[in-house]
């Protein structure tokens, strides 16, 4: 169930519903939060248990516990407590609990309830039970606000104080936690403030008053007439408003209420205290002039309005031709800025000038000040959308305030719709339930009103329970439902209808039948109906006839048969009663009355002739003043008796003491009548004649001064039209100041939710002032959050006391500058700057910007670093190593050169490391390729039992030389799988290399091959030092390398494994690595998918273009073309120049050489040789360009071998293309390039191989 929806009161409904009417029992709503346990025992100690009320506890309860009020309670009390049920219907002397995790509320006298959402942060349960109070209960609601902190209960205490239910809320000198009884307090409607042990008291005090069950035994007092009319005429005196027009059922009962508030026995005397207390006249003067009103209040009417009404009269007023609307009784504005809303939308939607002047008008003087004012708080916005708030309204800290734009287009005055003249020519009026605190008479004054100020067709707007009433033929219904109707004509109404009116009394009947000494009658003090009936019985059967009317002649009772003299005449009718009498008769009674109104006597004609048809006779007639206290105005008896009759119905009356008067005697006084008349017209014509006169005289003087002012006035007015010309300059300047200043704020706006940076502006109190949605999303801002102090939002920073930091940049004005993290482990650069305008400290601005990145980059670069400083320190001792043997060996080389043996094993020294220094620079390339994705994989159909040997024979002379044993299970049969052969035994060589280096001498190393399922599988365990935990978490990783070698020197870069798991990977294989720890061995376990069916080829059939060479080199073209003999070698490193010469002389061959590319060249066209091997990063001209040269000049008779450090594919491709017949790889191999000079074919193969 919807709790707001059935928390609304009944739309139209201002008064409270009747006592008895509905549940014939008052209900008390209490309150109570944090301290209420004390108030609410101190409450109930108090209350009888037959008090004839139900009470319902209210409370904030945790749902994790379950609530242990009613024992507590029961301690106190002995009224029957229960815990209130869904559809549980409320009974009186009980008290009832609502659950946890339960919100409550009554419809139809029976409880519903319904579960709180456990996504609410803030639930108001007091209000919204308190609203269905108002509702159900009307006058019989009684609302209890004790200890608590917060608000709630304050708005829900407006609804039933709008009802007209009693208010009371604990005094903050004995709640434990006073925000609950303040914030009830500050609204203005608490009736009472009392401690809790007198709270029953008073409601027990009320109830009786309201009941009416107060003491019958009192002696009765004078009637209390004469105190309401003295509270009349005070409120009249002092606020010129007269409450008599007002319906007495609603005056009655306001000032019951007051009575019961300030605790007065009898009216009298509280009239009395009136005349000294101005400030409780003024508090029973705003409890009579309660208003009920919000925006869109009735949210189908204002659809009505804007679909149907509005677009209408927008439509039939030119587009510069002003549209006029009048709210009359407008409380405190929301009505008219309502319909102010409305039409600024329709004008502004169809492009037109917001030409609109709504007149909201009331009597009640604050209320005009607040509706000025145009601030309002959020609970008067429930009908307003979102778009139309963020349109029309600027948040403020304590609400909302009206757009200016929209102040412009209202007027509010003070106006009495009863008083004062009502506005003219206007297009739509709407007096919203209004009408219904109004006595009829009043009403139809206030509705000619309305009928005059209209234009033909303009619109009447009033409440759903109110209606034209007599002048519904004036207008046309257009909504039956929400009371919408139009103007038919204009017609001057009847003078009865838009009449002044005059003070009516109050009379002791209309206060609830209530006694100055506050009792109320009793039954048998009121008429009796069938003795009322008795009455009109005799009165028309034994009364002369007779007519009773008042002095201005209106005809307000015929007795016997008296109408028998009067006659209807033809043409329009007359009020007065004196026009249906015949003319000698008229004029007769015309002369008594005039008598009986001067002199207060009854007035006597004896033996007048009457010729009035069945009347006709002669008859003795009496005009009398009727003495009727309470009477409005004067009231006359004519008495009609013929003379001589003595039936029943015309017996002779008592005789009254009066003038008796003749015919003659009545010519006499009429003519003496006019007479005097005359001359008192003759005395009053020449009095005006001469007044007449003075005042033309006086007027020919103001006639001169006016001359004079004119002429001053057009003076002034030159001045004016100057002063005017000065103010249309300065606004049209400080319009385009405003404009510019619009367009700066766009573009700040734009600005602030464009940069990608994180903002929030703070003014002095640390009030949101602007901020960017980045920084929304850090502290949970929404766009409403603007005004409100940033220490109530929590945030996302990992950073303790920062609100204290911001408030200290504010107070010191130092820059704050940290990195922080939010509490995902994000890294932001937190700034806090103080805000400034013209040196003065106007807040501070807070800047996040995100770091995370940077840090990442960071910490990546960090990382980075030290595995370089790590590779270069390995590099370094790595390289070290073989070069200082190859030192130490060419020492011993240079000093025994006679030596054979010493010659020999130095040599081999060299050789040894020279080629192990090739193997790092291998390896080191190899990585560098798998780190970029390089590293080429040429696969083929093959059979893995062909790598595996290989690499065992390899190997096989290293695990003979440490006296290891190397234990192989190969299984029968092939392996096909479609691989790389050269990759694959480097794969199987560096397993078996770090199996050697990590064993003990004569230790076992064993290998196993065999099949599962579809894929081949590799196991190659040792007994040597093993892998410790650390380890094999990074063992893949490059240049991570085990210190547990048995032999460290043998230790290479740590790049072997990580290039194995490439590989593998680069095959859809898998590797994985076991040991059982230090000292315990280890073993790696390779999966490599096999094909279906054994190779069908062997690798040489298979490929027979570019393979890979021993040495570094790559075949491009696999022989030269002729025997060489001549060679130029092209070198600009002298010590490789001159060695690589001195070998190839050795061999036999015929050297020149170059140093640099353009030498090279040279000697290449000038005596063109067999063969050319040439550096690629030659000085002054590069080795690609002396071969395109060469091929574009000589062709194809120079064999050209290419010699350089960089081995790649693209490098190789690149060579080809230039021309070059081989590419080696430094170091250089010496048997292959020998092998490759040699390998020159006869003549025969040399035209096959063209062929």
């Amino acid at each position: 169930m919807d709790i707001e929806d059935s928390s609304r009161l009944e739309e139209g409904v201002r008064d409270a519903k009747p006592i008895n009417e509905t549940l014939g029992f008052p209900i008390v709503g209490v309150g109570a939060s944090a301290g209420g346990l004390e108030s609410l025992e101190e409450l109930f100690a108090k209350v009888p248990v037959d008090s004839g009320m139900a009470f319902v506890v209210v409370q904030h309860l945790s749902p994790d516990f379950k609530s242990v009020m009613d024992e507590l309670l029961a301690r106190r009390t002995q009224i029957p407590i229960q815990q209130a049920e869904d559809g549980l219907a409320i009974s009186p002397d009980r008290i009832y609990l609502i659950p946890p995790k339960k919100e409550a509320i009554l419809a139809d006298g029976r409880f519903r309830l319904r579960d709180k959402e456990p996504k609410e942060t803030l639930t108001l349960p007091i209000d919204h039970f308190f609203r269905s109070l108002a509702q159900e209960a009307g006058a019989q609601a009684i609302a209890v606000v004790l200890s608590g902190s917060g608000s709630d209960g304050s708005r829900g205490i407006r609804n039933v104080h709008e009802a007209g239910g009693l208010v009371i809320c604990e005094s903050a000198e004995t709640a434990k936690f006073d925000g609950m009884p303040l914030s009830a307090r500050e609204t203005g409607v608490v009736d009472l403030i009392l401690k809790p042990g007198e709270i029953s008291d008073a409601i027990l005090q009320h109830v009786t008053f309201k009941d009416g069950s107060g003491n019958s035994d009192s002696t009765k007092m004078k009637p209390i007439d004469e105190g309401v009319e003295l509270i009349f005429g005070l409120l009249h005196s002092e606020y010129g408003i007269d409450f008599s027009h007002y319906k007495a059922s609603t005056v009655g009962r306001r000032i019951q209420r007051r009575l019961l508030m300030q605790q007065f026995d009898s009216i009298n005397e509280y009239a009395e205290h009136l005349r000294s207390d101005p400030q409780e006249l003024n508090s029973l003067y705003l409890d009579l002039l309660i208003g009920v009103t919000r925006f869109f209040r009735d949210p189908e009417a204002y659809e009505k309005l804007e679909k149907t009404i509005i677009p209408d009269i927008i439509s039939k007023r030119g587009r510069d031709e002003e549209i006029r609307i009048w709210v009359a009784g407008c409380a405190t504005g929301e009505e008219a800025y309502s319909l102010a809303i409305l039409f600024h939308e329709q004008l502004e939607a169809l492009n037109r000038p917001v030409n609109v002047k709504i007149f909201a008008t009331d009597v009640h003087k604050a209320s005009l000040e607040l509706a000025g004012a145009g601030k309002y708080k959020e609970e008067s916005f429930k009908e307003v959308s979102e778009s139309r708030l963020n349109r029309y309204f600027m948040r403020t800290r304590n609400g909302f305030a009206v757009d200016p734009d929209l102040r412009k287009m209202i007027v509010f005055a003070p106006h009495n719709v009863l008083r004062d003249a009502p506005f003219t020519k206007l297009d739509l009026i709407s007096c919203r339930n209004l009408l219904i605190y109004f006595q009829p008479r009043a009403q139809k004054r206030a509705l000619s009103l309305f009928h005059f100020g209209l234009k033909t067709g303009g619109i009447l707007l009033l409440g759903p329970s109110e209606s034209p009433g007599e002048l519904i033929d004036e207008f046309d219904v257009i909504d039956g439902h929400w009371k919408l109707y139009h103007k038919r004509r204009d017609i001057r109404l009847p003078a009865d209808i838009r009449g002044p009116l005059t003070h009516t009394h109050l009379t002791s009947t209309k206060i609830d039948g209530m006694q100055g000494n506050g009792n109320p009658l009793k039954s048998r003090d009121l008429p009796d109906a069938s003795l009322m009936g008795a009455y009109d019985w005799v009165l028309a059967n034994h009364m002369p006839a007779a007519i009773l009317f008042n002095d201005r002649h209106e005809l307000l009772h015929v007795f016997g048969e008296a109408e028998q003299f009067m006659k209807i005449r033809k043409g329009r009718p007359s009020h007065d009663v004196l026009d249906l009498f015949e003319d000698d008769l008229r004029t007769a009674l015309l002369g008594a009355i005039q008598s009986t109104k001067n002199e207060l006597v009854p007035v006597r004609y004896r033996g007048l002739r009457v010729n009035s048809g069945s009347a006709e006779g002669i008859y003795n007639v009496t005009v009398e003043p009727v003495e009727n206290k309470h009477a409005s105005s004067q009231q006359l008896l004519v008495t009609f008796q013929r003379m001589g009759v003595t039936s029943s119905t015309q017996q002779p009356v008592q005789e009254v003491s009066a003038e008796e008067i003749g015919s003659q005697r009545l010519s006499q006084d009429r003519i003496n009548t006019l007479e005097i008349e005359l001359q008192h017209s003759k005395e009053n014509l020449q009095a005006t004649v001469e007044e007449l006169e003075t005042s033309n005289e006086e007027l020919q003087a103001a006639n001169e001064e006016l001359i004079a002012s004119n002429e001053e006035l057009q003076s002034t007015n030159e001045e004016l039209h100057s002063v005017n010309e000065e103010l249309y300059t300065v606004n049209a300047e400080y319009q385009n100041k405003i404009n510019d200043l619009t367009d700066m704020t766009s573009d700040m706006d734009s600005l602030m939710e464009s940069t990608d940076v994180a903002t929030i502006f703070l003014d002095q109190e640390l009030c949101i002032r602007k901020f960017t949605p980045q920084i929304g999303q850090v502290f949970k801002l929404m766009s409403q959050d603007t005004g409100r102090c940033i220490d109530s939002f929590a945030h996302h920073i990992d950073r303790p006391g920062l609100i204290r930091d911001i408030r200290g940049v504010l107070k010191t004005g130092e820059v704050l500058e940290e990195e922080v993290q939010d509490h995902t482990g994000r890294w932001m650069y937190m700034r806090v700057l103080p805000y400034r305008s013209k040196r003065e400290m106007k807040g501070v601005v807070l800047t996040l910007i995100d770091i995370n990145v940077i840090k990442q980059a960071q910490h990546s670069l960090s990382k980075a670093v030290k595995n370089r400083e790590q590779f270069l320190a390995m590099l370094s001792h790595e390289l070290r190593n073989p070069i200082s043997a190859v030192y130490s060996a060419s020492h011993l080389l240079s000093t025994k050169q006679n030596d054979p043996e010493v010659v020999k094993k130095t040599i081999s020294v060299i050789l040894r490391q020279a080629a192990h220094m090739a193997h790092l620079l291998d390896d080191l390339l190899d990585v560098s390729r798998m780190t970029q994705d390089k590293l080429e994989l040429r696969r083929q159909r093959m059979n893995l039992r062909n790598s595996i040997q290989e690499a065992i024979e390899s190997m096989q002379p290293l695990i003979d030389r440490q006296g290891q044993n190397l234990v192989v299970e190969l299984d029968q049969g092939p392996f096909p799988v479609y691989g790389d052969p050269d990759r694959l035994r480097q794969v199987i060589i560096n397993l078996l290399d770090n199996a050697i280096k990590y064993s003990n001498p004569n230790g076992e190393i064993r290998l196993k091959v065999s099949s599962e399922g579809d894929s081949a599988l590799l196991q190659l365990s040792d007994e040597g030092e093993g892998i410790s935990e650390e380890m094999m978490k990074t063992i893949f990783e490059p240049f991570k390398q085990s210190h547990q070698t048995r032999v460290h020197h043998d230790g290479g870069m740590g790049v072997g494994l990580s290039l194995v798991k490439f590989i593998i990977d680069g095959h859809d294989g898998r590797i994985q690595v076991k040991s059982e720890g230090i000292g315990k061995g280890s073993e790696f376990t390779i999966w490599l998918p096999l094909l279906s069916g054994s190779p069908k080829k062997t690798v040489d059939e298979e490929v027979e273009s570019e393979v890979q060479l021993p040495g570094g080199s790559k075949t491009l073209k696999q022989k030269p073309y002729k025997k060489i003999e001549q060679v130029v070698v092209i070198e600009d490193q002298q010590d490789n120049r001159e060695m690589l010469q001195s070998l190839l002389k050795v061999e036999g061959y015929d050297v020149r050489t170059a140093e640099d590319g353009e030498a090279g060249l040279r000697a290449i066209l000038q005596s063109p040789p067999d063969a050319a091997v040439i550096d690629l990063g030659l000085p002054i001209m590069h080795g690609y360009d002396i071969a395109r040269q060469v091929r574009s000049k000589l062709g194809e008779e120079i064999f050209l071998i290419a010699l350089t450090g960089y081995g790649q594919t693209d490098d190789i491709e690149e060579a080809c293309q230039a021309g070059f017949n081989e590419y080696l790889v430094k170091p250089l191999n010496l048997d292959r390039l020998l092998s490759l000079l040699q390998g020159t074919p006869d003549d025969e193969d040399k035209d096959s191989d063209q062929d």
